[in-house]
């Protein structure tokens, strides 16, 4: 069996963003504190696993998807069923959506 971990700042860079976690808009440009994305990669005999979790309040399809077209980049035949993202719950973290405060 072989692991493989790493991590990476997911921080929002330059300018404001909108917030999620609660049930208004907020719109900040200060960061209290930094997000980050760790992943762990498993491969045994035959099976391998990538999985990624990042500081985000949730987790939707289309950032899975999102993130899987990027991984693919430097794992061309990565299969679907080999990727899980997932969120750590923070309470508040940034909008991933342009279309959540219409």
């Amino acid at each position: 069996m072989k692991l493989g971990f790493g991590y990476a700042d997911i921080t929002p860079k330059g300018g404001k963003v909108s917030l999620r976690g609660q049930f208004r808009l907020r719109i900040t440009d200060e960061v209290l504190d930094p997000l980050m994305a760790a992943a762990m990669v498993v491969i045994s005999d035959n099976a391998r696993t990538v999985w990624v979790a990042a500081d985000t309040l949730r987790v939707h399809a289309v950032t899975t998807r999102m993130a899987l077209d990027e991984i693919r980049r430097y794992i061309p035949d990565l299969q679907e069923d080999e990727f899980v993202l997932s969120a750590t719950h923070v309470h508040t973290g940034p909008t991933l959506y342009n279309d959540t405060y219409l």
